[in-house]
């Protein structure tokens, strides 16, 4: 179980209530940080102002230098207690992350201040004791971490955001000094930004062939990652002409240029996440990029482009003629999605150790489903792409199973008599081996995810024993009919990792 403390940020900037918005600006400025927590004369927690409540409605921090003393400023006397929130949902120190999500759905907020609670005594005049509960600041858990972690799943996620845009017609209807009501009267009403994307979704609905209920997630998933991929000053010119909640979000993603970021990475997260097929997933990220040219400047995108590695070139070209993206089987729009099971471990659950290099290595019974019409044969690769190695580790590379076979029984990694009854072949997997290498993750390394990959092809494979999975994947180019997914993960044991 994740430990809370292990989430919370110590080292806050804690401003006195009295502090104006200029020295609230410079202090975020400093540190690099998006929130200052405020608190009351008597030291207490009494509220947070954001770098949004500063750069959008005070008008500071808007590309201003903050140490230029020289500079104009509109609001030299307002003080963070005009413009910090005042009803604080705070946690208690003792509190679990599921406790942290649950306030972050309910309240539609990112940050959750972390507190310990003490109780002060007091004698009155009248000689009466009596007790107050305080709670001071301990540090601060917010929604960028969870994520980060991958602490939160697409429906919180989504959750959260939707219940964050609700807030917003509230917060509107607090009491701003007249200047912000100038301001405030020259924005764009909540409806029109609600509409604009409302339409933004329409139209990446029509262009991607999404469903309602995915194309969001996948939208902000995919988006997010190209932005983190370039400079802070690229990503800003880019988000500029998204719609303006849309572009709220992405604003509060970690500033690149984040070069673990790729085609490989999207395309494995939208697999893991939204449980796309591999080559689909190729086809949503190529449409995603590619409808964005009929919504935003096609100059403005292939500037992104320019800053993005070579390996995103492919995904940011036309539709039609031929293309290797386009080519992954006879109907690219729609994949068939091979059903996966094991009896050893659930999708997404622990691999047992009798599976893995801390066991008996042997390989795990796998079954399938769902096999399009026109299957020939069957192929499947087994990898880990968190091993510490520039390219995903093959654990298991066997193809030519026959059309018939609806199964890998457990252990087939020793069983010659099987392989042969139903014509398959073992690659070698990184390890240089043939056959099924089962998970061995470095000691002190967390959580590994194994993917076990099937390929339904409509043709036969003609490599002989020994290939490896990049020989294979040349060979099935242009004739996977359909794909299925199966993933485990594995960590070394307690003991293990505590000897470490």
């Amino acid at each position: 179980m994740i430990s809370l403390q292990s989430l919370i940020h110590r080292k806050v900037v804690v401003l006195s209530h009295h502090a104006t918005v200029k020295e609230a600006a410079r202090a975020m400025t400093e540190n690099q940080i998006g929130c200052a927590l405020v608190s009351s004369p008597e030291g207490t927690a009494a509220g947070i102002v954001t770098d949004r409540d500063l750069a959008c409605l005070w008008g500071v921090g808007t590309g201003k230098d903050q140490s230029d003393n020289s500079a104009p400023d509109a609001t030299p006397s307002v003080t963070i207690d005009q413009v910090m929130s005042r009803n604080l949902i705070v946690a208690n120190e003792n509190a679990g992350l599921a406790d942290i999500i649950n306030l972050m759905e309910t309240h539609g907020i990112r940050r959750i201040p972390i507190v310990n609670h003490t109780t002060q005594s007091s004698v009155g005049t009248s000689g009466v004791q009596s007790s107050q509960n305080k709670h001071r600041f301990v540090g601060i858990v917010t929604l960028d971490d969870l994520i980060a972690a991958e602490l939160i799943d697409p429906s919180q996620l989504a959750r959260i955001v939707k219940r964050q845009v609700g807030r917003r017609h509230l917060e509107l209807e607090r009491p701003y000094p007249p200047h912000v009501t100038t301001m405030r009267s020259q924005m764009r009403s909540e409806a029109h930004k609600t509409q604009t994307l409302e339409r933004f979704y329409a139209h990446m609905t029509n262009a991607t062939g999404l469903s309602h209920d995915l194309l969001p997630q996948i939208c902000y998933f995919i988006l997010g990652s190209l932005t983190m991929r370039v400079s802070l000053t690229g990503a800003m010119h880019f988000i500029a002409q998204l719609p303006e909640y849309l572009r709220e979000a992405l604003l509060r993603l970690p500033a690149g240029p984040d070069k673990f970021v790729s085609p490989r990475t999207i395309i494995e997260e939208l697999v893991t996440r939204f449980r796309l097929t591999e080559s689909y997933a190729r086809i949503v990220l190529h449409r995603v990029i590619r409808a964005l040219y009929t919504w935003m400047s096609s100059e403005q995108l292939e500037n992104l482009r320019s800053q993005l590695p070579q390996d995103f070139n492919a995904y940011f070209e036309p539709l039609t003629g031929p293309s290797e993206i386009l080519s992954l089987g006879p109907n690219p729009s729609a994949p068939a999605t091979i059903l996966m099971t094991s009896p050893m471990f659930a999708d997404g659950g622990e691999i047992p150790k009798t599976y893995t290099g801390e066991g008996v290595n042997r390989s795990p019974q796998i079954e399938w489903s769902n096999i399009p019409s026109g299957t020939k044969e069957f192929a499947l690769i087994c990898e880990d792409p968190d091993a510490p190695t520039s390219t995903p580790w093959i654990h298991w590379c066997i193809y030519g199973i026959s059309n018939s076979v609806t199964q890998l029984h457990e252990g087939l990694s020793q069983d010659t008599d099987f392989l042969a009854s139903i014509l398959a072949r073992q690659g070698k997997n990184t390890s240089g081996t043939l056959g099924y290498v089962g998970p061995l993750p470095p000691k002190k390394d967390n959580w590994h995810r194994y993917y076990f990959r099937l390929y339904a092809l409509d043709r036969e494979i003609t490599l002989p024993e020994g290939a490896t999975a990049d020989e294979l994947r040349e060979e099935m180019k242009g004739h996977v009919l359909g794909e299925g997914t199966l993933m485990g993960r594995y960590r070394r044991t307690h003991r293990e990792r505590a000897a470490a």
